[in-house]
């Protein structure tokens, strides 16, 4: 299935990925210098004699399908092969036929003259985290589902509406369990728009959720009927510049559930099943395999539904390069304040303060973790500088912005100490000015983060092995017939409210 196209003249076979493993030769290869197969990024330095023309370079490809199936898509892989003079034009392009399955892009890297009669050897370095390729666009029926619509600003109705789907050889279908209830979803609900993303026909709404295959497309291995896993909402294009670079979440042309496509997303907009950006309030989804992860057995449906802003916190913590022991601050005591609290304190975080204009919100933030790892301040009655300085004399380590308030965002440099980190996730609907006066003197990095890439399978491990606990937070539960009555509650929630889930199978609460 994933066999390479060679041409006739190729004679040399290629060493078979299990060898490979086993640092064991293929019929013409030498063995394998070394082969480390850790957890995380990968590096596979392996040498060859291969003798024939630039095709059997081409076999690359499938070694390295194989070997993300086996170490994930956190792998670098660096490839020495000598004696493919012809290659050189190509690699200093920065290409080469990638396979059709995965799209990895393979960029030069170096040349050299070997030793000894080795001949000249080229360097290849795969792009790190390159998401799989897609399938191209099956032609498609429309069928009626019932789902939770978002008519038009304020507007939202259960009812029956037509959707585009047909399962692909590389697709699942998803009876669908837990959705949680996220605050872009209740932002669309109010105003039709967030940024760049307006809504212009009816959507579909939902993006956080959980569910059971009940359908597997026939290429897709790792996945069979009856798993329960939850899914990313969000679908690159794999060719697009920003993916090649591993940064798919940036995709302009990316798909996401519960968000419609802005103007610039031509390819999105092409395409009847996603132009409208319909979400998961339904019963069933199909989606890509490649984007569906299994949740362990003894995690609920609900928690597997929040595995999605989870990453939201995972991936700002990653950002932010945690160290053992640091102080961090986190303004804005909402759903994804927390999840960036706990996330922060899994990192390696000693202490995470959390801030809040809501009294209420900040002592649900403190009950949620033991040994008050997380303290509250109240801004409304304290100023948070002062606090801060009387706890941790120059400032926290790490601030984390996820209210989306403009003036708490301009503000939080002060915060840092010399050396500290700014990580901005909260969405301001007017512009955050930032002095230079309180950046440069105490050199501040500052990252922004979108969404999250690459954290899926780590925010899984993490509730896996109970590091990170979301119990706590989900405090509301609603029926699917109830989805309307639940998203008007999330408009204007009591404090002690954090995720409210809706379970589509009309079953309740697990």
């Amino acid at each position: 299935q994933y066999s390479t196209p060679r041409t006739q003249n190729s004679a040399c076979k290629t060493p078979s990925a299990q060898s490979v493993f086993r640092g064991g030769t293929g019929s013409r290869s030498r063995s394998a210098d070394s082969t480390s197969l850790a957890s995380g990024p990968c590096r596979i330095l392996l040498s060859s004699c291969w003798k024939n023309d630039s095709s059997d370079c081409v076999t690359l490809t499938s070694l390295l399908v194989a070997t993300t199936r086996k170490v994930g898509m956190g792998l670098s892989l660096l490839f020495v092969v000598p004696r493919l003079e012809r290659l050189l034009g190509a690699s200093r392009t920065g290409l080469l036929d990638p396979h059709p399955m995965l799209s990895v892009p393979l960029s030069f890297a170096r040349c050299c003259v070997g030793k000894g009669g080795a001949g000249p050897a080229i360097v290849f370095r795969s792009n790190v985290n390159t998401p799989p390729a897609l399938p191209p666009q099956l032609s498609m029926a429309a069928q009626h589902v019932k789902a939770l619509v978002l008519e038009e600003a304020k507007k939202l109705q259960l009812r029956e509406i037509e959707v585009y789907e047909e399962m692909g050889p590389t697709d699942v279908k998803i009876q669908m369990k837990s959705v949680g209830i996220c605050g872009s979803d209740v932002h669309f609900y109010k105003h039709g728009h967030l940024f760049d993303f307006v809504v212009k026909e009816p959507m579909i709404l939902g993006h956080e959720g959980s569910g059971v295959v009940v359908e597997v497309g026939s290429a897709v291995k790792h996945l069979k009927v009856g798993d329960r896993v939850c899914m990313e909402p969000g679908i690159p294009d794999p060719e697009s510049e920003e993916s090649r670079m591993g940064h798919y979440n940036m995709c302009p042309q990316q798909r996401f559930w519960a968000c419609p496509p802005p103007d610039y997303a031509t390819k999105v907009l092409e395409s009847k099943a996603h132009k409208s950006g319909h979400g998961c309030l339904r019963p069933t989804v199909i989606h890509p395999a490649a984007y569906t992860y299994k949740i362990p057995d003894h995690l609920s449906f609900d928690e597997g539904a929040m595995v999605e802003p989870l990453a939201v916190g995972m991936h700002a913590c990653t950002k932010a390069q945690i160290r053992p022991g640091s102080i961090a601050l986190v303004n804005g005591a909402g759903p994804i304040g927390i999840m960036c609290a706990v996330a922060a304190l899994a990192s390696g975080a000693a202490k995470v303060y959390i801030s809040d204009i809501s009294a209420e919100k900040v002592k649900v933030a403190e009950k949620l973790v033991p040994d008050g790892k997380i303290v509250g301040i109240d801004v409304s009655k304290a100023d948070l500088f002062t606090e801060l300085r009387k706890v941790t004399r120059v400032g926290v380590d790490v601030a984390f912005e996820c209210s989306g308030n403009a003036a708490a965002g301009s503000t939080l440099p002060r915060m840092c100490c010399p050396g500290g980190v700014l990580i901005y996730i909260g969405c301001p609907s007017s512009p955050v000015q930032l002095k230079l006066s309180d950046v440069q003197p105490r050199e501040l990095r500052i990252h922004a983060t979108f969404r999250y890439a690459h954290v899926y399978p780590k925010t899984i491990a993490m509730l896996e092995s109970g590091a990170i606990n979301v119990k706590p937070i989900i405090t509301n539960h609603f029926r699917f017939d109830q989805a309307v009555e639940a998203f008007d509650f999330m408009c204007n929630p009591p404090p002690t409210t954090i995720k409210s889930i809706i379970h589509v199978d009309q079953d309740g609460a697990e």
